[in-house]
């Protein structure tokens, strides 16, 4: 019989909290995780990866050799003469020995590059409408999720004189991040009096760094609108680390408040809507009280100022102000021109500006020209693209994981595949055993060949099933 050393490789395993994590990661890193932990014949010097309860930019696993001295497993073919021990394996709870001795600690984005070396580099990031694709970025929400219910603990929601009192750099933990380079976290209180004396339409939410609560590592201002009546909309995030940005993004989601897309500067980044769940274009405004102040704070995305109706708002419609200096203070504006035209929206329930739209066939609808999603491989008359409003029900993703592949396509010239879990152009799909009996098949796209599957004697066969010998593939 071998010994416990030979064990050199052992399925690829989660824990089960681990996973619960990477559900919630909208990414294609935890895509193939979720994957590699689902296929049955994906082995690894390591396994059992959970998360680490005493650092949130970690994981731990334990090396298979070790493991298998636990488990009492000594050979690799023991593992596959018997797949019904493996499964047993998978549903190991996190009380049994190997998510408790001679574990390893590692950090998040280390591991990664350990499981999917060349996979994910760093320079890989997602287009508009793709799942996020890099390690940084999965770090940042892998981190903003573990140890959260801790975390929404330490959120606060303050108004009046506690705005311009936690805007101060004084009472930030540091001055790292966008927070520590905010360019109002050291102006004259002053300047945010527009907060302070707005009670009823400003608050200011807070996340503090500890249960001291004596200093804060990020904030975002709350605005109670005006229109779109009775919600609340989370204005840009300012964070000492841009992984907590994640909580506040969720505790938005908890109370139904509208949500600013991406955490920058400007009126033209879609707001997302958790009550729907879509992420759109939308016009805001809120009513407030300043015909007496003189000076005014930067604004991120509700800069333009309507003295006559006393509003901010994020569309120019109006506006006989700006709010857009560093420095604070405010600017001139002429509100939109005369001669601007505009096209109503349903998509948007608005008008808006038709120099700043498009016409989608599908749907019907104008929409803002960056929301507007291009459909492939479409004919209509001379045209060789068309367009559909987000959401359209004969419009799919292809979103092909571990290549560069995000398109949509008319539905009915696809075809579903639960091997890749996403849509595939007719055309496109490749037919894939998924084991060497050739009992089990799954839809696979052609681009990923030599990559996630091969071709051996007219067969495609899943990589992980072949190996190759003198530049050829041969089943293992």
């Amino acid at each position: 019989m071998a010994t416990t050393e030979s064990l050199k490789d052992l399925k690829f395993i989660l824990s089960s909290r681990f996973i619960k994590v990477l559900k919630e990661i909208n990414s294609e890193i935890s895509d193939a995780f979720l994957e590699a932990h689902k296929n049955i014949d994906n082995i690894q010097s390591r396994s059992f990866a959970d998360i680490d309860i005493n650092n949130d930019d970690a994981i731990t696993f334990i090396q298979s050799n070790k493991a298998g001295e636990i488990l009492n497993i000594t050979s690799d073919k023991y593992l596959v003469e018997n797949p019904s021990i493996v499964k047993s394996l998978m549903k190991l709870d996190i009380t049994h020995d190997v998510y408790n001795r001679h574990r390893v600690s590692m950090r998040i984005g280390r591991f990664v590059n350990t499981v999917f070396p060349n996979r994910f580099p760093a320079s890989l990031r997602a287009v508009a409408g793709q799942k996020s694709r890099d390690v940084e970025n999965f770090v940042r929400m892998y981190k903003s999720i573990v140890g959260q219910e801790e975390k929404i603990k330490l959120l606060d929601i303050v108004k009046g004189s506690n705005i311009s009192k936690w805007y101060n750099s004084k009472n930030y933990d540091t001055l790292k991040g966008s927070l520590g380079g905010s360019c109002m976290s050291r102006v004259s209180r002053s300047f945010l009096s527009i907060y302070d004396k707005n009670t009823k339409s400003v608050s200011l939410v807070i996340l503090y760094k500890n249960k001291k609560k004596t200093k804060i590592v990020a904030r975002a201002i709350l605005w109670t609108l005006h229109n779109p009546t009775g919600r609340c909309f989370l204005d840009r995030i300012y964070t000492n680390d841009s992984s907590d940005e994640q909580i506040f993004i969720d505790y938005a989601k908890k109370n139904g408040w509208l949500y600013k897309g991406s955490q920058s500067y400007g009126r033209r980044y879609s707001v997302t809507d958790p009550l729907i769940d879509k992420s759109r274009r939308t016009n805001l405004q809120v009513k407030l009280k300043f015909t007496k102040l003189t000076n005014f704070p930067y604004m991120d995305t509700m800069y333009y100022m309507d003295t006559k109706n006393k509003t901010l708002s994020n569309q120019p419609r109006g506006a006989n102000y700006t709010l857009t200096s560093t420095g604070g203070g405010r600017s001139s504006h002429n509100g939109v021109q005369p001669n601007e035209e505009f096209v109503q929206s349903k998509y948007h329930d608005d008008e808006i500006p038709k120099s700043d739209a498009h016409f989608c066939y599908f749907g019907d609808d104008w929409i803002y020209s960056d929301e507007a999603i291009r459909v492939y491989n479409v004919k209509w008359k001379d045209q060789n693209r068309l367009s559909a409003i987000p959401g359209h029900p004969r419009i799919v993703k292809s979103n092909i994981p571990g290549i560069n592949y995000v398109k949509h396509f008319v539905k009915k010239s696809c075809i579903w595949s639960d091997y890749l879990n996403t849509w595939i152009f007719h055309s496109s799909k490749v037919d894939v055993f998924l084991n060497k009996e050739k009992t089990k098949i799954g839809f696979d796209h052609k681009k990923r060949k030599n990559t996630h599957f091969v071709e051996i004697n007219g067969y495609y066969y899943a990589i992980h099933l072949a190996r190759k010998v003198n530049d050829r593939w041969e089943l293992i």
